[in-house]
């Protein structure tokens, strides 16, 4: 997995982890600046440039119309969604808060349903090869 960096809006730095298929997709661009995405003579694409191109990425893949930020909304949920903990999904989003992650990372209704098994009595150990019993810690002793 590939790592850049970036500076945030707080002007603090921080690294972000890329899929392998963005990390390659992103070196294929060629470009005339360090800037990946930039106008024709390198510049800096100004803000409603970069909704006119997710507009029309939206349009051309026949979905509807939404803003860069619902995006940051939907990477939070189907992370959380898929299972990943709210601690990575906060470092993902950069932020330094717990409580802001928890306003992006919406839970599916019925959720932690799926987790209930966890609570189980049959439910398979945490930690790996520990053992339950007195018997198991009478022959370790011996």
């Amino acid at each position: 997995m590939e790592v850049v960096e970036k500076s945030t809006k707080t002007n603090r730095h921080r690294r972000v982890d890329l899929t392998p298929e963005l990390a390659e997709g992103l070196e294929k661009i060629q470009r005339r600046s360090d800037t990946v995405f930039c106008n024709s003579d390198g510049s800096k694409l100004q803000p409603g440039q970069l909704h006119q191109i997710l507009w029309a990425a939206q349009k051309k893949a026949e979905l509807r119309r939404i803003k860069w930020h619902e995006l940051r909304h939907s990477f939070a949920s189907i992370l959380t969604s898929g299972g990943a903990p709210l601690r990575v999904v906060q470092s993902l989003l950069g932020h330094s808060s717990i409580r802001m992650t928890e306003r992006y990372a919406h839970l599916s209704p019925g959720q932690s349903t799926a987790f209930m098994h966890l609570l189980s009595a049959e439910a398979p150990s945490p930690i790996a090869g520990q053992c339950s019993g007195q018997s198991d810690l009478t022959s370790e002793a011996n």
